[in-house]
């Protein structure tokens, strides 16, 4: 297991974190999210490996369909 699921594995996704979960399960890239969002590129990895974090996950399509399951989106 990685520190970063260490460290946020359980907590609550922010509201920019669902911003870039919803876009996501839209199957924006990751540049095309930070278009939409007005962020960088490199910002929004950086959320996406956050939002894999809290949520468990292995991977992207898994954090969806994560975020699903539990209702967060």
């Amino acid at each position: 297991m990685n520190l970063l699921r260490l460290k946020l594995e359980g907590r609550e996704l922010t509201a920019p974190e669902l911003d870039v979960l919803r876009l996501a399960a839209r199957g924006l890239s990751a540049r095309e999210t930070g278009e939409n969002l007005f962020k960088s590129e490199h910002t929004i990895i950086a959320q996406r490996r956050a939002i894999q974090a809290k949520l468990g996950a292995k991977n992207l399509l898994h954090a969806v369909a994560l975020a699903y399951e539990r209702q967060v989106l």
